[in-house]
């Protein structure tokens, strides 16, 4: 079963680049299984707008006191 341990944020980094380039919106999992580190990864490396899943960002508050608003 892949999860975002198995595949770390940064992984698609270049997909998410292009899919921007080409006008698509950037939404990634992120935080379900792996870490609020991983959200905050995802949010740097691939830029996304939103992220899926994130229930362990509330594990981080520095993360959603940034995120908010």
């Amino acid at each position: 079963m892949a999860n975002s341990t198995s595949n770390p944020p940064e992984t698609f980094t270049a997909a998410f680049e292009r899919a921007r380039a080409l006008g698509l919106r950037a939404v990634a999992h992120g935080g379900e299984v792996g870490p609020p580190a991983y959200v905050w990864r995802a949010l740097d490396a691939r830029h996304v707008e939103r992220i899926d899943h994130g229930v362990r960002s509330a594990e981080d508050e520095g993360l959603i006191a940034a995120k908010k608003g």
